[in-house]
């Protein structure tokens, strides 16, 4: 035990005075740096240190040290509404730590990410570098030159370079590494986006731009009379796919076409704005014939070409065969144009008895029921169906009423959801036709997917709405999709007045 303490007491005291002082060290010059810091304050003025030696992200983006930051757009010269791919790369062989990044802030430009950071090694002129990746997709308001200021990345790094050789008590026993935060800009950049070109755009042209293709498929083709098929269109791309229009069916005798709600979904991809769009229609045979349902049209601007493209469907066919017809049963057999009396001559055969036989003797009469009691059964046989058809009638008007009730509600519900949501700021030419459209589906209980300034003018007619009402709503929704199918279906439309009180008048109307 004494040679133990001989032994130990000395290395304590070793380390205690190699720790102590260097403790005291840092909370003389933490408490130094406070009384400065407070002295600045009082004093209203910072006082700043000026060197030559450049900072960490400086010495990195010049130098190509073990630390820096690149920034690349792509293209450097895009059409207006084409998605620009701006891509962050920092470069690090020392250990970093909380990265963050702060985007330029350019008038006119707005930044999105679509995917998660990318972390991979890569090397640059024989240095191996870890790489921490971001992708943007930028884009621009209006056509013009736009000058991207630099983007910053702060962090804090952990440099051995800088650590103390001497510092014995932070490695040994502390067991922490003591960081310094940096903040590394990127360089600026030139951005050129271009006008779309005027030459060669199609009418039907949207706004759409990117890379897309189309395909329509119907099932099936063969059907008979009264039965119904499924027309199904997706479109397919690359680009502002939000773009992507509503396309509508034009109306085919014998044909009833039904469309239904369209689906967009949206993919995930770290250059670009992927997705599907779905629109499906059930088209219902009224009659037999051959029909053919026409191709359907969707023009688009094309970034690799640098021209307007047309996609176009196949036209479908369907074939309607004749419906199966209830036909009357013969009342007779013929054989050779002439009834088979021969068949038609039914064996008389005993089935069975009667319940009640039939007395052919007052004898077999035998005392029952009194007369008295015969009266009350028979008044009471009589009542029943008298009974039955007053409860019939009375169950018939209660559902009557209780369903002209729900009818009335449901009328006031959808024109004061109709009302409050027209109400509201800034809604764009879309938006006003969705709304018109849950409004029509409320208050006559239907269900369309899709609803035409045709199908409504129809659906109002058959409620004897007036047609001078039916005609301005149709002008008024036709004017509306004409602003949606020239690619400005998003902006803001001040129509939303005229249209309460048009559909206030249409809803006292209806029945």
């Amino acid at each position: 035990m004494i040679m133990i303490k001989k032994i130990f007491v000395p290395l304590i005291l070793v380390v205690l005075l190699s720790v102590v002082p260097q403790g005291l060290l840092h909370a003389a010059t933490t408490l130094t740096l406070a009384a400065d810091r407070d002295e600045a304050s009082l004093n209203d003025s910072v006082r700043l240190k000026v060197s030559d030696q450049p900072t960490a992200g400086q010495a990195g983006n010049k130098g190509r040290g073990n630390l820096f930051l690149t920034a690349v757009v792509s293209p450097k010269e895009a059409y207006h509404e084409q998605e620009i791919i701006y891509t962050l790369k920092l470069f690090y062989s020392i250990e970093v730590s909380d990265v963050s990044v702060s985007l330029p802030k350019t008038k006119g430009l707005t930044f999105r990410q679509p995917s998660e950071p990318r972390q991979y090694r890569s090397k640059v002129k024989g240095q191996n570098f870890d790489v921490l990746e971001v992708n943007y997709l930028l884009t621009a308001a209006h056509p013009g030159t736009y000058t991207i200021e630099p983007a910053n990345m702060a962090m804090t790094i952990y440099d051995p370079s800088r650590r103390s050789p001497h510092n014995f008590s932070e490695d040994l026993f502390f067991g922490f590494k003591r960081g310094r935060p940096v903040s590394i800009p990127s360089e600026p950049m030139e951005l050129t986006v271009l006008q779309l070109p005027q030459e060669d755009r199609p009418v039907n042209f949207s706004g759409l731009v990117g890379k897309f293709r189309i395909n329509a498929s119907c099932d099936p083709t063969r059907l008979k009379a009264g039965d119904s098929s499924s027309l199904t269109v997706q479109l397919t791309g690359r680009g502002n796919i939000n773009r992507i229009p509503d396309l509508s069916l034009p109306e085919i005798p014998g044909l009833k076409v039904y469309a239904d709600q369209t689906k967009l979904e949206i993919g995930k991809d770290s250059h670009s704005n992927t997705g599907t769009k779905t629109m499906k229609w059930a088209i219902v045979s009224q009659r037999q014939g051959t029909y053919t349902i026409p191709s359907l049209r969707l023009s688009y601007f094309d970034t690799e070409t640098r021209s307007y493209k047309t996609l176009a469907t196949h036209a479908q066919t369907l074939t309607v065969w004749p419906g199966e017809e209830r036909q009357s049963q013969p009342n007779q057999l013929l054989v050779a144009g002439r009834p088979d009396r021969a068949r038609l001559k039914l064996e008389v055969e005993t089935l069975g008895h009667d319940i009640l036989p039939i007395h052919t003797s007052i004898d077999d009469i035998k005392p029952g029921l009194s007369i008295q009691h015969h009266t009350y059964i028979a008044i009471i046989i009589l009542l029943i169906p008298g009974l039955a058809c007053l409860s019939v009638v009375f169950f018939l008007r209660h559902m009557s009423q209780s369903a002209a009730h729900a009818s009335a509600m449901r009328a006031k519900r959808a024109f004061r959801v109709f009302a409050s949501t027209l109400s509201k700021e800034k809604l764009s030419a879309s938006q006003i036709l969705e709304i018109v459209r849950v409004y029509i589906n409320e208050r006559f209980d239907l269900a369309i997917g899709l609803i035409t300034p045709e199908e409504m003018s129809r659906i109002l007619a058959e409620r004897r709405v007036n047609p001078n009402l039916v005609e301005r709503l149709h002008a008024v929704l036709d004017e509306l999709q004409h602003v949606v199918y020239t690619g400005r279906g998003d902006q803001t439309v001040l129509i939303r007045d005229d249209m309460v009180e048009l559909i206030l008048q249409i809803d006292q109307e209806a029945q």
